[in-house]
């Protein structure tokens, strides 16, 4: 019985090395998707890029751990620098339709449209 809760617990952990192109989450997203196709330098207006094992955008360069799924949610461990600061940065990512909500640190929840 332990061995059945034991591999339910590590199917539910998405490694950053197993990671696909089936992850919902990965790939471009940016505020507005007029900047699709430029490159801005403000956060509305950069793309976040997220891959495997990272998530880049405006100032924040991350690496992820592991992506735990629960329910619509995905929860990365991650390790940021941004600004000059390191250090762990809990980011939460949730699918609504076409959309992606990221949310830093347990900040504001920011919705963003995948770039075509």
């Amino acid at each position: 019985m332990k061995l059945a809760a034991a591999a339910l617990a590590a199917a539910v952990i998405v490694s950053p090395a197993g990671a696909s192109a089936a992850e919902p989450w990965l790939g471009r997203w940016i505020v507005d998707p007029k900047f699709c196709t430029e490159q801005g330098d403000t956060s509305e207006t950069m793309p976040l890029i997220v891959k495997a094992r990272t998530l880049e955008w405006f100032v924040a360069r991350c690496t992820y751990s592991s992506a735990t799924r629960r329910g619509d949610r995905w929860h990365l461990n991650a390790r940021c620098s941004t600004e000059g600061i390191r250090g762990p940065m809990p980011i939460v990512l949730q699918i609504k339709g076409e959309r992606l909500v990221v949310r830093w640190d347990g900040g504001s929840p920011i919705e963003m449209q995948r770039c075509q």
